[in-house]
Order: C-alpha cells, then structure tokens, then sequence
C-alpha cells in the first residue's frame, strides 16, 4: 500500500541551514509521518513505537511541498517494517526502513549491570537555570553563524560554567526556544535533536577541551 502524505511545514526557512531544511528537521518529519501511519492506516498493528530507522539523503532537499510515500515491507505480530520515501519535483530524494514495535509488550529478563557515568555532569537546578541563576550551569546567547544556521535558533543550549570534564564527550541541558512555554521534547523530537550538537567552532570561552562525538553510529 503506497500513501501519499503533503507535508506543509517544510516551508519553514526556520527550520533551514542556509537554504536547506535540516536534516534532523527532516528526520523528524520522518517520525511523524510513520507515527501517523501507525496510528491510523495500521493501527489495527497496535505498534506505536519506533525500534529503528535509517535514513539515506540521496539528494538535497529544499523548502517547498514534500510528499512521503509510505510502503508497507513486512507486517509482523512483533514488528513491522515500512518504506518511506520523501518527494519533490518528482524526485526521491531521501528514503529509509523504519522497524516499528509496541514496546510495553516486551518481556524478557533483565540484568544489574552496575553501569554508571564516568565523570558526571554537574547538578542542575532547572529553575534556577531558566533564569540564568544556576550555579554550575548558564545558557548561551546564540551559536556561531546563528544567522546561517536558522534551525540552530530554535533551540536554547546550556553548558557547565567550567567547562567539559571529558575531552570527548559534551555535556549540555536543551530546551525549545517558542512562544509556548509549554512545548516538550517528544520522541518525535529525537530527530531534530540529535542533529543539533554544539559545533567545534565555538569559542573556547564556553567549550573548553572539547571533541565532536559522533551520534550517527
């Protein structure tokens, strides 16, 4: 079954980096898209829940109409698999396999692994950070190119005031930056927020002995 789907809010020059929609943007529309489709073309699968998706950007996107062509692969009573391929101009232009699952179905046994952070973040007071009060912790004004970079604008990144602890992880408090105070991260926001990690670039004023840490693997 092939279903069509019109996403508008790929219009938004917001969600962009120079001309280009971002790609966690777009993964996130992705998320949506199969949510939709599981909640309503296949909701007799009762599997609401993503296990794994893999994207291939074939080719650039661009602000406009985008169409989402959903495939069904492989219907199962434990997991299901789809196809999904985003449209323009007649061109396919990234596609993926998406696994979905009902996870509050799962059963199996568990183990104490004991497993904790090497080198801890500093505590937070999450009031205290909202209004620039927190001790171990501030928001910055913007990230670098931020008028190139519009998606970046959209979210607000807080950093330790004394920098990294480790030399190749990054350790950071995120939220939206809307006019409805009430937004929350949802899994859909997965995509969009894993595409958006601080950049090597900045000064060393706020990221001190820093290293990109890849979250594509």
């Amino acid at each position: 079954m092939i279903i069509p789907v019109v996403d508008p809010s790929l219009t938004e020059k917001d969600r962009c980096i120079g001309s280009v929609p971002h790609g966690g943007y777009v993964t996130s529309v992705f998320l949506e898209v199969v949510k939709t489709h599981f909640s309503t073309t296949l909701s007799k699968q009762k599997q609401s829940h993503t296990l794994a998706l893999g994207l291939n950007f074939l080719r650039r996107t661009e602000v406009g109409e985008a169409i989402f062509t959903v495939k069904d692969i492989k219907l199962g009573r434990q997991t299901s698999v789809v196809h999904i391929t985003l449209s323009q101009n007649d061109r396919e232009e990234v596609v993926g396999y998406v696994t979905q699952t009902n996870l509050d179905k799962e059963e199996g046994r568990s183990f104490n692994t004991k497993w904790a952070l090497d080198q801890p973040p500093p505590p937070v007071d999450l009031e205290e950070l909202k209004h620039g009060n927190d001790k171990h912790w501030y928001e910055i004004e913007s990230l670098p190119n931020a008028s190139f970079r519009k998606a970046s604008q959209q979210l607000g990144f807080c950093f330790p005031r004394r920098g990294q602890k480790l030399p190749g992880a990054i350790d950071e408090w995120i939220h939206f930056k809307t006019s409805d105070p009430s937004e929350r991260f949802t899994n859909v926001s997965i995509g969009l927020i894993s595409g958006k990690n601080a950049p090597l670039t900045h000064p060393r004023s706020v990221l001190t002995q820093i290293r990109y840490v890849s979250t594509s693997h």
